[in-house]
């Protein structure tokens, strides 16, 4: 997004999700998609917890076909993690 205008530059997809870190202590998450492309960012309004919880959930319930029943050990491994300090 843009800062001034928050309109939406560049956006990604989901399903090009390779995977996500977060760094606790100092607030950033870093997000890999296909093709080697790294997003990095600073959670300013939200806990990191939330975005972590928020991107695990998505990708755990995005994934699954119609009717699939939900796979809740694989639920809680994508949303579950460190607490924040």
């Amino acid at each position: 997004m843009e800062p001034g205008t928050a309109a939406i530059s560049r956006s990604w997809r989901y399903s090009a999700l390779r995977q996500w870190n977060v760094n606790w202590d100092s607030r950033q998450v870093a997000l890999e998609f296909e093709e080697h492309l790294n997003v990095a960012f600073s959670v300013v309004s939200a806990s990191c917890q939330t975005v972590h919880e928020y991107l695990g959930g998505y990708v755990c319930l995005g994934g699954r076909t119609p009717g699939q029943p939900l796979d809740m050990e694989l639920f809680h491994k994508l949303t579950g993690g460190h607490e924040e300090p």
